[in-house]
């Protein structure tokens, strides 16, 4: 069986050497000729699965949300069973928004965000951080119950810093972080003092060292009994 992986753009491989330099408007796409762009071979998912000896499903797409990482986690695990199912959790000023039948990503201040006015409209007139943290740990508290009761094996990691309003305590202090990757911190993080692109993602060495991170959690789950990866 293969291993699910979906995240942003640090998942994705943005700005690595067999990615376009300029996506296009719907996150994978190439503005050039439209083709769709697969995530990077050099990106750690990539990585992680010829450490485990497997193959992996990339679905993360450059600009992806938290609530596109939720839903394509739960449906794509109640259809499948997977080795190894990861949520790669990203910032929560994202939106997960349909436009001409494709995923289109919305941040605060990105790009894309210029073709529909409205969205900045929103943004400064009504975006409220705190309700944006509650439904992401509503998320992923929600999958960490489902993958528990289909016994599917996962891993929780953030690709970038998220900090969570003190009044959600009480749901942070839900998480099971024993399933998590270094929660305490980010990959953005950990990767902080080795090279990066223009555009601020890690670059090679950074997704080495995140697969190595993944490989020592799976390895320490492994000792304690989990099957959190079984080839």
């Amino acid at each position: 069986m293969s291993i699910l992986v979906i995240g942003d753009s640090l998942s994705f491989g943005s700005e690595l050497s067999d990615v376009p330099e300029h996506l296009g408007l719907y996150g994978n796409d190439n503005a050039a000729d439209g083709r769709t762009t697969q995530p990077s071979q050099y990106a750690w998912p990539s990585l992680l699965a010829k450490r485990l000896g497997t193959t992996v499903d990339n679905l993360s797409i450059a600009g992806g949300s938290n609530d596109r990482i939720f839903r394509l986690a739960l449906s794509k695990s109640v259809k499948n069973k997977y080795s190894l199912v990861i949520c790669a959790w990203t910032t929560v000023d994202r939106f997960d928004f349909s436009y001409q039948g494709k995923d289109l990503p919305l941040t605060a201040g990105a790009d894309a965000s210029l073709h529909f006015p409205w969205f900045k409209q929103y943004f400064v007139n009504h975006y409220d951080s705190t309700k944006s943290q509650q439904r992401w740990l509503a998320q992923l508290l929600s999958l960490q119950a489902f993958f528990a009761q289909q016994q599917q094996p996962y891993l929780f990691a953030k690709g970038c810093k998220v900090v969570v309003h003190e009044s959600l305590n009480y749901l942070s202090r839900k998480i099971d972080t024993k399933y998590c990757v270094n929660w305490e911190s980010d990959m953005m993080s950990w990767c902080v003092a080795l090279p990066q692109g223009e555009n601020g993602h890690f670059l090679e060495q950074g997704h080495q060292l995140v697969a190595d991170r993944f490989i020592d959690k799976i390895q320490a789950l492994r000792d304690d009994g989990y099957p959190v990866y079984n080839s």
